[in-house]
C-alpha cells in the first residue's frame, strides 16, 4: 500500500485522513465478466450475498411493519431480485443488460459490498482489498486508485463521487484488509442456506470467511 496515503478514521471534522481524491477508477466488471462471472455465480459466493441480502430484506420488512419470510434459495435467485427500484428501466439503455447487473441492488451497497470484496480477493489476491464505509456508501478499495463497486458502476456514478461518499464522511471507517462488513441475518435465512448448501460453506460465512 502507498505509505503516503493516510489512514481513514472516524472523525467529526474535515481533514486529510478522509483521502478525498478525484483520480479513482472502477474495476470494469462487465469487461472482465468471462473471468469474473464464474466467481459471482459460484456456490461459495451464494451464502455471502444471500445472507446479507436477507439481512437487508429483514431490515426493510421491519421498517415497513411487515412480517419477514426468507426468500427461497431457488436457482434463479440473485441480488437483483431484492431490488425495489426500477432504475434498470429508467437507464434508457438499449439491448441486453450487462450480466453483472444481476449482482446489483439499488441502495443496498452496504449489504452487497461483501460479495464484491470476496470476488476481488479471489480474482486479485495480491492486492490489499478492503471495505471503506460510511452511512452514505460502502465500496471495496485496493489501497490506491481502484474501487470495486458494482452498484455505482451500474448507475454511471463517477468513481470519485463513490469514493467521496464512502471515504469523505464524518463517520467513515476503513475496515481491515479482507474483513467483511457482516450484518445479522435472520435465523430463518441461515436455515435456508443450511438446507441447500454444504455445511462448510455456511461455516465459512458464519466465521467471517476465516480471513
Amino acid at each position: 500500500m502507498n505509505s503516503s496515503i493516510p489512514s481513514i478514521r472516524p472523525s467529526s471534522q474535515a481533514d486529510d485522513t478522509r483521502l478525498l481524491r478525484t483520480d479513482m477508477r472502477y474495476i470494469a466488471i462487465q469487461k472482465h465478466w468471462r473471468r469474473l462471472g464464474p466467481l459471482y455465480r459460484s456456490p461459495a459466493a451464494v451464502p455471502i450475498w444471500y445472507l446479507e441480502m436477507e439481512a437487508y430484506r429483514a431490515q426493510r420488512a421491519d421498517e415497513y411493519g411487515r412480517p419477514y419470510r426468507p426468500a427461497s434459495l431457488a436457482q434463479e435467485l440473485v441480488p437483483a431480485n431484492y431490488d425495489s427500484c426500477d432504475w434498470r428501466v429508467t437507464r434508457g439503455r438499449r439491448g441486453p443488460e450487462p450480466a453483472f447487473w444481476a449482482y446489483v441492488c439499488y441502495r443496498a451497497c452496504h449489504w452487497i459490498c461483501n460479495l464484491h470484496l470476496w470476488v476481488a480477493m479471489q480474482d486479485q489476491p495480491k492486492r490489499p482489498w478492503r471495505i471503506v464505509t460510511s452511512n452514505r456508501h460502502s465500496v471495496v478499495w485496493d489501497g490506491e486508485q481502484t474501487l470495486w463497486d458494482g452498484n455505482f458502476l451500474a448507475l454511471d456514478i463517477p468513481a470519485a463521487q463513490a469514493w467521496e461518499l464512502a471515504a469523505g464522511q464524518p463517520d467513515t471507517i476503513r475496515l481491515p484488509i479482507g474483513v467483511p462488513k457482516l450484518h445479522e441475518a435472520p435465523d430463518e435465512a441461515f436455515q435456508v442456506v443450511a438446507e441447500m448448501m454444504h455445511p462448510s460453506l455456511l461455516a465459512l460465512e458464519r466465521s467471517g470467511w476465516g480471513w
